[in-house]
């Protein structure tokens, strides 16, 4: 019987330690998007208007950017939750 607990407990623990990765690798991403983004916008930013596509996609990823950093926050908070129960 210990046996099985240790083994469901070993378990439990890959399973948030690979949750946790996920999340770091999305914040990786989310960073990446955001300098993308930043980078994308200093270059564009000189003719200001909506047919500019450098400039929709600069602003497109800074808002991904951001949104995938809400993701890796809430794919963090979930892997934590589980493995405190």
């Amino acid at each position: 019987m210990k046996n099985n607990v240790y083994v469901m407990q070993q378990a439990q623990a890959a399973r948030q330690q690979s949750g946790l990765r996920g999340a770091q690798m999305l914040r990786r991403i989310a960073w990446l998007a955001v300098a993308v983004g930043i980078f994308l916008f200093i270059w564009n930013v000189n003719d200001f208007n909506s047919e500019n596509l450098g400039l929709m996609v600069s602003i497109g990823c800074l808002i991904a950017g951001m949104n995938i950093f809400l993701l890796s926050t809430v794919f963090s908070l979930l892997h934590t939750e589980s493995g405190e129960r």
